[in-house]
């Protein structure tokens, strides 16, 4: 409650002080803040008021309120550290981000080692899907206080979310001694293991927190998802069929084995009840209910119930939608900002000694895999990848990651201009990140089908680079991906049927940009000549990327390795067509989306 210490002191009589001190004490809130109002229009420049009236309204519950109040009060006293933390909290809370971001580096301005700034500048930056700067801000707060075990979390929580693995494994390793009973701590650790394929490990961790704690139904869960991953269907089921043992409503357990089980009449009762009543739930959380119905859609698709299947994946991404809005100004304005910020570069003319990273022992070739989601960029990297000479490492997100602060700032001042050193040290951070995977072969595919829209950086920094970009029927694209349930950020602009044409359409208009830059250096793998034609393709990727011809690479299906994806059923299985053509089974519900893509980007 406030005392008389946030009181203001001056400009006010002893009357209007006593009288504001009994209605706070009294609890009467609302009449205390209209009297603090009513004191402002006498007193407007009153610091001490206005921070009293912010605190009032945060008493209240009046986020909003208690912000235009600290706006005013920064407003008036820029100096003040404390009101400044306090407008960066109610901006957060309120989802405004950015803003809480320009409150927070103001603030470091001032102090630069404020570790309520940095913890609450990382938060943010976390928010805004910043987490490379978000790591470097709490990694700067833990430096500051190498014993909070809070911070050193959240850091951990940061590095698995943006998937820079490796760090992430480290930080909870140094952290995992402390606090050695910590079972969701062992799971993290354990699942960002899985994705920088130290399997055995990952699997001996869940063994070791299901032996501590049987009941505990993620470790259970983790570990199928892990065996699926791995390749291991039978395992992948009995941990899942576990989980439901010990939990039979577990979304998460229901819906993956749902999406792996073909469903049938008569396996149909024994998941989809459960489901259904969990979807019908009002106190469920959107994203939960999502998944509910994508894995509902997905049942009834196997059952060629077209009309409930739409009916549900309608109802899924409704619910994603609800979770994760989408703003899809802010979306296509990044196309528009690339192709604004590319195009006066002339890639020929870089200088090499400045765009390009200084070769280091150990450097791989890189190939850079791209395209759609849903577009055949999985199958591609699981050919390539059987090769003896390729290392598969899946999506990357290293890119993402080193030029996501330049892409910030072009998003905010686009007129700034690129130059040839800052490729270089965008290609020199990447290939470090590379080089700390510690990978044997001497080709490494990254497939982050949204590397599309990092060309530019891609080949500045690496002229020599292999880039494969994959087509596929738009119709089967845009359905694809509106049909499954993604829980990575940034994939929500398929979560409605005209947005996702749209996108579609801008992803069409950038690669038509992307082309006339950089031609023929842009290897263009249809999805559909590769499955009806897969030696003569496989043989002309490979010659592509340098490599000589292995038999392997025709029998993918049996690469025994690590894939993350949606696509890791499918490319478990032989080469088969007719995938493509699956849409049109739904093409009466899809006009939308059929109308999205024939207008011009």
């Amino acid at each position: 409650m406030l005392d008389q210490k946030t009181l203001p002191a001056q400009g006010q009589s002893a009357d209007e002080r006593r009288i504001l001190t009994d209605l706070i004490k009294a609890e009467k809130l609302d009449q205390a803040t209209h009297y603090v109002e009513r004191l402002l229009r006498t007193y407007p420049d009153s610091t001490m008021l206005l921070k009293g009236l912010g605190m009032l309204h945060q008493l209240k519950g009046d986020t909003r309120a208690a912000m235009d109040a600290l706006r005013r009060l920064v407003a008036l006293n820029p100096d003040d550290i404390a009101a400044q933390e306090q407008l960066a909290q109610c901006l957060s809370e309120l989802g405004e981000h950015e803003d809480a971001q320009t409150v927070w580096q103001s603030l470091l301005k001032q102090e630069p080692d404020n570790l309520t700034g940095l913890c609450g500048l990382g938060s943010t930056l976390n928010m805004l899907g910043l987490y490379h700067k978000a790591a470097d801000q709490l990694e700067r707060a833990l430096a500051l206080d190498p014993n909070n075990q809070q911070i050193a979390e959240v850091l951990a929580n940061t590095y698995l979310e943006s998937r820079q693995h490796d760090r992430a494994v480290a930080h909870y390793q140094a952290l995992l001694p402390k606090r050695p009973e910590d079972m969701v701590m062992t799971l993290n650790l354990a699942d960002a293991l899985s994705r920088i394929d130290r399997i055995e490990e990952a699997l001996a961790l869940c063994a070791e927190v299901i032996s501590a704690a049987p009941e505990l139904v993620r470790a259970h869960v983790l570990k199928g998802n892990i065996h699926g991953m791995a390749g291991d269907g039978k395992k992948a089921q009995a941990s899942l069929t576990k989980a439901l043992k010990l939990e039979p409503r577990n979304i998460a357990a229901l819906s993956a084995i749902v999406q792996k089980t073909k469903i049938t009449k008569a396996n149909a009762a024994k998941y989809l009840p459960t489901l259904e009543k969990s979807l019908a739930k009002k106190s469920l959380e959107p994203k939960q209910k999502a998944i509910c119905a994508f894995a509902l859609g997905k049942a009834a698709h196997d059952q060629k119930d077209i009309k409930k299947a739409f009916t549900y994946w309608k109802k899924g991404n409704a619910l994603q939608l609800q979770d994760t809005p989408y703003d899809e100004d802010r979306a296509l304005k990044r196309f528009d900002v690339l192709k604004h910020i590319f195009a006066p570069v002339n890639f020929d003319a870089l200088n090499p000694q400045q765009a390009h990273p200084v070769p280091k022992p150990g450097d791989k070739q890189m190939i850079f895999v791209v395209g759609m989601p849903r577009s055949g960029t999985s199958l591609t990297e699981q050919i390539l990848s059987s090769h003896s000479a390729v290392y598969g490492a899946g999506e990357l997100n290293i890119m993402s990651q080193v030029t996501e602060e330049l892409m910030f700032y072009f998003t905010q001042q686009p007129e700034v201009k690129l130059i040839d050193r800052a490729f270089g040290s965008i290609g020199r951070d990447y290939m470090d990140a590379v080089a700390a995977m510690q990978i044997d072969e001497p080709y490494v595919v990254d497939k982050l089908p949204h590397n599309f829209l990092r060309l530019g950086f891609i080949r500045a920094a690496f002229p020599d680079a292999k880039i494969i970009h994959t087509n596929r029927d738009p119709m089967a694209v845009c359905w694809s991906n509106w049909r499954r349930f993604f829980p990575a950020k940034g994939m929500n602009f398929g979560n409605d049927l005209d947005t996702v044409g749209t996108y579609y359409r801008h992803y069409e208009d950038l690669m038509g940009f992307w082309r006339m830059k950089f031609g023929a250096t842009i290897y263009e793998l249809d999805y559909d000549r590769l499955t009806h034609n897969q030696e003569p393709e496989t043989r002309a990727l490979l010659d592509f990327c340098g490599l000589p011809f292995e038999i392997a690479c025709l029998d993918f299906h049996k690469t025994a390795r690590p894939v993350r994806t949606a696509s890791q059923e499918q490319v478990r299985r032989k080469m088969y067509t007719g995938s493509t053509k699956e849409w049109q089974a739904y093409e009466c519900h899809l006009t939308p989306l059929k109308k999205a893509l024939e207008q011009p980007a």
